[in-house]
């Protein structure tokens, strides 16, 4: 676990990168760029949710695939399945993309869907290439590109706009190019370790295959497109200006989920090694340390977050000041998310994964539901609170999966003492927004209070000693 941390530290620090970025053109380039046409701005997320979600189902689950059959392949097998992936994954990209012209020729929508399209496209391959390097620990680079290069791409598309005094339909060509791009550096990046091309499949169970790949890619796409649902269903019933408003704060609430993405990125290769060796008393070692660490991390940030929300929004235009209990929602989604470990990972490399179907599916149409109900009633919160609720159930229900088959937990003493912590804490934090205790002093007193506590926390835990060890190495080499 300790080369986990180490290495997804590194990963940490493109991701902040990207969540720096991601701040400046979120809360910075976009409300004072278009002040007063937030309708666009609300286009162009939008645009980019619907790419996400169509890149999710147009590789058909094969980077998961080849994360989790390439340490069981020899390289003949491995070659197949890079060519199998190359096959599904053009085939999902035609029909994207003639998906996109159908509906836009049929519709004659104002979304410029056949451009959203041709980025989903540039999504899907990337992502297939980016799984290669992930197997051989390359992780540096793809986590670069998919965090900080995508983030550079609408900085510079924006900043062309304004300076050269560009029609804003330029935005979607640099989206568009960039997202091209991003497939020619990873092609690039990886192509010493790609495996060689063949039509020739016979040593391995295409149809098995296939069939995993399409389970894990709507069990586990189920998740990504559920974070983006959000956005589409309010932009079908509230209109794009509303959508950027929410856009705005649930990256200011995401934020929260940036290392245990980066975390994860780094175990998946680890846990599909243990699994395929059969080392189950490892997995679930990594099972526990994963959450608690998750649980810690996430949860520190999140209120950080939330005790300084009126001062994250004061850099906001005044036209732009919506949304502070979307942040606190979506915030804590993803620490309920990410306190139940690699379960969901646990399920997809073990021959269990068709329920992690039934459960993504189930989440998809609960999301689906809850926004149809919470979104009339409450509007951009409801749409917060809808993927909170959504999400705390899937996550409950995968709990109980693993629990049940595997007899793992990662529910240690340490781990519980962390969640009452948590728990308290927030409920002051409540207290302290709903009633407005908002003074300077009072906020300098509190977020010291904050830090102190997590701080013996993370001092005593013997849970927590990989992170701890990791601290005293960096502050070790900042003395030198």
């Amino acid at each position: 676990m300790g080369i986990v941390i180490r290495q997804s530290f590194w990963n940490s620090i493109n991701s902040y990168l990207g969540v720096g970025l991601g701040a400046f053109n979120t809360m910075i380039l976009f409300p004072r760029l278009y002040p007063e046409n937030p309708g666009f701005v609300g286009e162009v997320q939008t645009l980019l949710a619907f790419a996400v979600v169509t890149s999710t189902f147009g590789h058909f689950g094969m980077p998961a695939t080849i994360l989790s059959y390439f340490p069981r392949f020899n390289k003949q097998q491995q070659s197949q399945l890079y060519s199998l992936g190359l096959i599904l994954c053009f085939s999902g990209a035609i029909l994207i993309f003639s998906g996109a012209l159908i509906y836009q020729w049929w519709f004659s929508v104002d979304l410029p869907i056949v451009i959203g399209s041709l980025v989903a496209v540039g999504m899907i391959f990337f992502e297939l290439f980016a799984s290669i390097s992930q197997y051989f620990s390359k992780l540096i680079v793809p986590g670069f590109i998919k965090n900080v290069f995508r983030r550079i791409i609408i900085t510079t598309a924006l900043l062309l706009v304004y300076f050269l005094e560009l029609h804003n339909s330029f935005v979607y060509t640099v989206l568009l190019l960039g997202y091209l791009l991003q497939v020619v550096m990873i092609i690039l990046y990886t192509r010493a370790s790609l495996p060689g091309f063949s039509l020739v499949l016979s040593a391995i169970k295409t149809q098995k295959l296939f069939l995993y790949g399409t389970v894990i890619m709507l069990s586990a796409g189920a998740g990504i497109a559920v974070s983006r649902l959000d956005i589409l269903m309010l932009n079908l019933y509230l209109g794009n200006a509303e959508v950027a408003f929410y856009s705005i704060a649930f990256f200011i609430g995401a934020v929260v989920s940036i290392p245990a993405k980066s975390l994860l990125y780094s175990l998946h290769p680890l846990v599909a090694k243990s699994w395929a060796q059969g080392n189950f008393k490892e997995v679930e070692q990594l099972y526990k340390k994963s959450a608690i660490n998750h649980l810690f991390i996430n949860g520190f940030i999140f209120l950080l977050i939330w005790t300084n929300i009126n001062l994250i929004y004061d850099f906001l235009p005044e036209e732009y000041r919506f949304g502070q209990w979307v942040v606190f929602f979506i915030a804590m989604g993803e620490v309920v998310k990410s306190a139940t470990g690699i379960n969901g990972m646990i399920i997809n490399i073990s021959n269990k994964q068709r329920y992690n179907f039934y459960a993504g599916t189930g989440l998809v149409l609960l999301t689906v539901f809850t926004n149809a109900i919470f979104i009339p009633l409450l509007g951009l919160t409801g749409a917060a609170l809808a993927s909170f609720l959504s999400l705390a159930i899937f996550d409950f229900f995968k709990f109980l999966m693993v629990k049940k088959w595997y007899k793992f937990s990662p529910f240690t003493k340490q781990y519980q003492y962390i969640a009452l912590v948590l728990f308290l804490v927030t409920l002051i934090l409540v207290f302290k927004y709903y009633y407005s205790l908002n003074s300077f002093l009072f906020q300098i007193a509190f977020n010291l209070a904050l830090i102190f506590v997590f701080y013996l926390t993370f001092k005593f835990s013997s849970e927590l000693k990989e992170l701890h060890h990791l601290h005293a190495k960096f502050l070790k080499f900042l003395k030198r």
